[in-house]
């Protein structure tokens, strides 16, 4: 599997330098979750876009659900975790490794009683897409984390939103909170606790690309590889109530 993959990624770096040989323009469409809108990383990469290729029109559509890829109105799909893998006739193309991680804004916080244990959590208000849920480990302790109630939000883009409002706790990847984390608006909770990794990949219908979707994808996955901000640890360990 893994000669398989390292394979295919031959093919593709020798298919993109010869697709960007040729003439760049047109309407490239990719779809993605809301919260990737917030993502550091996808607004570079989107830039750079626009900057290295100003005859491309992009045009984005944001959505909770699983674009339809075959029936030829996207181009490229954003998707991550296991879900990326379901159709073995979609060519799904790896761009980073990204992590759930708790957080809360500083407001609430201050109002709110100490987090310092995962079994604190179920005392609080949460804000959620999907119910958080997950084993979160600390060195050889793990911690089961259940949450049956909250605030459900139909987009992950407000989630994050009512969380740095002061709403409540939130599970949100990092490379969508980084910015947020870096500006104070956000904190990690309990940060050295993990949840398990999940895989961000560029999913396409097909291998082969037109010069324009080439190329998009080819920044887009230089732009996700070199990403080292997004990890937001370093960034706040406070957790305990009015500590701001």
């Amino acid at each position: 599997e893994h000669c398989r993959r390292l394979l295919a990624s031959v093919q593709d770096a020798r298919l993109t330098l010869t697709n960007l040989k040729t003439d760049i323009a047109g309407e490239v469409r990719l779809a993605a979750p809301t919260g990737m809108a917030d993502a550091a990383v996808f607004q570079q990469a989107l830039r750079r876009i626009r900057r290295e290729h100003p005859a491309i029109r992009l045009a984005l559509y944001f959505d909770e659900a699983l674009a339809d890829l075959r029936d030829g109105s996207i181009d490229i799909a954003l998707r991550g975790g296991a879900h990326a893998l379901d159709a073995p006739d979609l060519v799904a193309r790896h761009l980073a490794d990204w992590r759930w991680h708790i957080y809360a804004a500083p407001a609430y916080l201050h109002d709110a009683p100490a987090i310092t244990h995962p079994a604190d959590l179920a005392a609080h208000t949460w804000i959620y897409h999907e119910l958080p849920r997950g084993e979160l480990r600390r060195d050889g302790e793990h911690h089961l984390l259940n949450i049956e109630s909250g605030l459900y939000c139909n987009r992950l883009a407000a989630v994050r939103r009512l969380c740095a409002a002061g709403l409540g706790l939130a599970l949100l990847a990092d490379g969508e909170a980084a910015d947020a984390v870096a500006d104070g608006s956000l904190r990690v909770i309990l940060p050295d606790w993990t949840l398990p990794p999940f895989a961000i990949y560029a999913v396409t219908p097909h291998r082969v690309q037109a010069g324009r979707v080439a190329a998009v994808l080819h920044i887009l996955r230089e732009s996700f590889a070199s990403d080292t901000v997004h990890h937001p640890l370093v960034a706040d360990k406070v957790t305990k109530k009015a500590q701001t």
